[in-house]
């Protein structure tokens, strides 16, 4: 079966992620426009949990993600069946530094020396945990 999630970060021109699954596992294929701020990290939702599926990489001047995961460590997180995605901005961070994103400073997480900016699939973004 297959099913395609829309992705986008803040007004940015949307990209898309695709699953494609069968009883073994999940195919997933993930493409945004190309960003020059911050790593893009990419998660799928379900109803009771999500699954960190990875950071997109720079391609061709796009952000692609290629993975195939076992469908049983989805259904173990809670992401199974597919509910959305979301995506997070992370940048390197330490309290002395300027903050990357001021407009979007209310939404920022610090964890291990990393800053989190989380976005929902249709690119808004979301407060912290």
């Amino acid at each position: 079966m297959e099913r395609e999630f829309p992705l986008r970060i803040l007004e940015e021109k949307e990209g898309k992620v695709l699953l494609n699954w069968d009883d073994g596992g999940v195919t997933v294929r993930a493409e945004l426009p190309a960003r020059r701020d911050g790593l893009c990290k990419l998660w799928l939702l379900g109803e009771k949990g999500k699954l960190l599926l990875g950071t997109l990489i720079p391609e061709g001047g796009r952000l692609l993600l290629r993975r195939r995961v076992p469908r049983r460590e989805a259904e173990r997180a809670g992401a199974w069946p597919p509910a959305g995605v979301s995506a997070a901005l992370v940048w390197p961070f330490r309290s002395d530094s300027p903050f990357p994103r001021p407009d979007l400073f209310c939404f920022g997480k610090v964890e291990e020396g990393r800053l989190w900016l989380r976005f929902d699939g249709e690119g808004n973004p979301v407060m912290p945990e």
